[in-house]
This record gives structure tokens, C-alpha cells and sequence, in this order.
């Protein structure tokens, strides 16, 4: 069901990124299904050194005072630390969910995987601006915005609903790849930080060729690693959206799940997908 007449439709909001003038609510979704390639990041590889060896000058000699010769000290070696295995970019397709399984944790039937209308030219990536730049990445998953500087290297989306205009569920997840462990659980904790900042004040989302829409942010939840937070969409009848994000090793889990009655659907759906993340040995 739908908004009231004459109210506006929700758009993408975390930044799932629903619609104006009887259309249906903003999908603020990241593109069904974008690797979005390490290109991007063309200078962020493993940069190498390696150090200078300098060589003794030839022709010169150690001299003793002792009658025998002194054994050199013994050097000890520091082994060369490895890096703990991650998960590699091919693996990403495989995380997220079937749209059976989100269609179970949402309680319906009939949603499948769609286009996201407001990906930006050129990019699978939903492209919703804001008033508050600082909750950028509230609004929708793996928004590129909130990405910079995190080191991110690939990303694999997918968005979901029903196939009809009067639409009653919007999904959006994403799974993004970032170099190590140590790079996804910062870029985390930092968004973390910036959802709770956003908290109770209002958030405009302005889609590209939609009317702006205004969200009250609730207070975030922190679970076992998962943090969430819900979304209201204001004059929409109960529309709302909840966001969450996880970790599992190098993998930042995106989620954001919008519709009427929202507890923890994006919650449930993260830690399905956190459960499909595996290292390889």
C-alpha cells in the first residue's frame, strides 16, 4: 500500500536511496548487482619497498687485537609478518541473499531483484544528495560518497521489490570489498559515528527527478557488531526504513530494508549475509 493520496512516494533513503505524485516509493537502491571496480582506486594496490643494502668498501679488512679471530655477534632474524587471508572480490556475488530468503525475512512474497532507478550516469550506484552531507551514508547503502577514503576496492549490489507500481517493500544491500580487516572495521566504526550524529534531526533526500523528501533519524542500535537505525519518512502514512551495517573480515555488510511496520529487517538480513562470508583457508 501506498502513501495517502497527494503524499509523496519514499525515496532512497540510506541511501537505499520512494516517489512523488503517485509513484511509487523512492528506491534509494544501489544497482542490482555493480562490482564496482578497483579501477576507482587505480593507485591503491600494495605499494613495495624495498630498502638499500649497502656494501662494505672493497679492499678493507677487520682487525683483531685478539690473537684469534672474534666471531661475529649472531643477528636475529625478524620473520616478515604475513597478512591474515581475506576475502577475495570473486566471492561477493555469492553473499547476498536469493530473493526467497528476502521475501521470508520480509514476510511477503512476489519481490525480486530490480534496477535501481537513481543510479548516477555512469555508475551502478544510487545517487541521492542531501541536505546534511554528514549523514550521506545514512540515506543508502554503499553510497560512493560515504565510500571515499576507506580504500574500498569492489562492490556487488542488488536492490528488490514487488514488480507492481503500488509496491510495499523496498530492499537494498550491498557487500563491499575493502583491502584488509583492520581498513572495513574502521570504515564501520566511522559510519557508526556518523549515523549517531544524525540522530533527531530531520535528513532531506533529494533523487534526481523526484520531489525532496524528509526522514526523522531515529537513535542507533548497536548488536553484537551489527548497527542500525530507523528512518521515518515524514507525512507517509508509517513509511520507514531501517538501516544496518556489519563486518565480517574484510567485507562491510550494507543493508537497508524500507516498507510499513519496520523492526529488524535489515538487521536479519545482514547477519544472513554475514553468514555466508567464509575465508579461504
Amino acid at each position: 500500500m501506498l502513501p495517502p493520496p497527494g503524499m509523496p512516494f519514499p525515496t532512497p533513503g540510506y541511501p537505499a536511496m520512494a516517489a512523488p505524485r503517485g509513484k511509487s516509493p523512492s528506491k534509494w537502491v544501489l544497482a542490482g548487482s555493480v562490482a564496482a571496480a578497483a579501477a576507482v582506486m587505480a593507485g591503491a594496490g600494495l605499494l613495495i619497498a624495498v630498502a638499500d643494502k649497502s656494501s662494505a668498501p672493497a679492499g678493507t679488512t677487520t682487525v683483531s687485537e685478539s690473537p684469534t679471530p672474534v666471531p661475529a655477534a649472531p643477528t636475529m632474524q625478524t620473520p616478515t609478518p604475513t597478512q591474515a587471508p581475506v576475502v577475495p572480490i570473486d566471492a561477493l556475488p555469492g553473499l547476498l541473499l536469493e530473493p526467497a530468503v528476502v521475501n521470508a525475512i520480509e514476510g511477503t512474497t512476489g519481490m525480486e531483484i530490480r534496477p535501481d532507478p537513481h543510479a548516477g550516469s555512469g555508475s551502478g550506484f544510487s545517487d541521492i544528495k542531501t541536505d546534511r552531507p554528514e549523514c550521506q551514508g545514512i540515506q543508502h547503502p554503499a553510497m560512493v560518497a560515504a565510500l571515499q577514503g576507506s580504500g574500498w576496492i569492489s562492490a556487488q549490489t542488488q536492490v528488490l521489490r514487488e514488480p507492481v507500481e503500488d509496491w510495499k517493500h523496498l530492499v537494498s544491500n550491498a557487500v563491499v570489498n575493502i583491502p584488509t580487516a583492520q581498513l572495513a572495521s574502521d570504515y564501520a566504526a566511522g559510519q557508526a559515528q556518523a549515523w549517531a550524529r544524525c540522530a533527531g534531526k530531520p535528513l532531506t533526500s533529494n533523487a534526481i527527478g523526484e520531489a525532496p523528501v524528509t526522514w526523522t533519524v531515529g537513535p542507533t542500535s548497536d548488536r553484537d557488531g551489527t548497527v542500525s537505525v530507523l528512518l521515518a519518512q515524514e507525512g507517509a502514512a508509517g513509511w520507514g526504513c531501517q538501516r544496518a551495517m556489519t563486518v565480517r573480515n574484510n567485507v562491510v555488510i550494507d543493508t537497508r530494508s524500507c516498507g510499513f511496520n519496520r523492526t529488524d529487517q535489515a538487521v536479519a538480513i545482514a547477519t544472513k549475509i554475514a553468514d555466508r562470508v567464509h575465508v579461504p583457508s
